[in-house]
């Protein structure tokens, strides 16, 4: 007998398994892309501020608004990675609240202590 190839899931019907999720929601495209081209921008804002073209604590306010910009990449990729039209939801809008708020938090105390 011939096996029955399984052909991808439709539109509208979301896979079984979180990593099949992932892939069908293109998080990891969203992500690699986004650690890719941010790591060479905090590089970039490094070399700048070694040799004095931005002022001290650049790197750092780089660094810190790049490792907080990979969970909101993520949150953006699950709500919106898939193919067709999407909503803002409440609990995405809810999450990208909560990691702005932990970046300015985090701004705070590096500018204020």
């Amino acid at each position: 007998m011939a096996q029955r190839i399984s052909r991808p899931p439709s539109r509208g019907r979301e896979p079984q398994g979180i990593i099949a999720r992932l892939i069908w929601r293109r998080v990891p495209h969203w992500l690699g892309a986004y650690l890719a081209g941010g790591f060479g921008l905090v590089e970039l804002v490094g070399m700048l501020e070694d040799r004095g073209f931005v002022g001290r604590g650049a790197f750092l306010v780089s660094l810190a608004t790049y490792l907080l910009g990979a969970p909101v990449i993520f949150i953006l990729a699950w709500y919106h990675g898939r193919a067709g039209p999407q909503q803002v939801e409440r609990l995405e809008f809810g999450l990208l609240l909560a990691v702005a708020a932990i970046w300015l938090a985090v701004l705070a105390l590096y500018l204020f202590l």
